[in-house]
């Protein structure tokens, strides 16, 4: 039977273990400094996105409706749940830092999957449906 400083003691080493789970995600979220020529093409890259984002407003699409083109936005869908299914499993390991649960169990690498899917399928419907 354990006593109430052995409880204390380990509640404190697990809310010691979540406390460095939680400093690692907030380091995590962070960019490494940039110095000199990376400050600049942090800028060029950031203002060139922003660039090529806004311009696809600009265009014009016209549509050949297909069972391809409905097909192909099937797994492009399905691509992009997955993909988001595998971030929110990987931000959720188990105590050995190893990701076992949800899709995890299926695939070791199941965002590369879900790129795979989705970068097939939108190469596969844009080829078919803007031409």
């Amino acid at each position: 039977m354990l006593n109430e400083k052995t409880w204390k003691a380990m509640a404190h080493q697990g809310h010691k273990e979540v406390t460095e789970k939680r400093d690692a995600l907030q380091r995590a979220a962070h960019f490494a400094p940039a110095e000199g020529n990376e400050k600049a093409a942090y800028y060029i890259y950031q203002i060139s996105n922003t660039v090529l984002f806004l311009y696809l407003f600009c265009l014009t699409v016209k549509l050949k409706l297909s069972w391809q083109l409905c097909f192909g936005i099937v797994f492009y869908f399905a691509g992009l749940c997955l993909c988001a299914v595998s971030v929110v499993n990987f931000a959720f390991p188990d105590d050995t830092g190893l990701n076992t649960n949800g899709v995890y169990r299926l695939s070791r690498n199941p965002m590369y999957v879900a790129y795979f899917i989705y970068f097939e399928e939108y190469w596969k419907t844009e080829t078919e449906a803007f031409i």
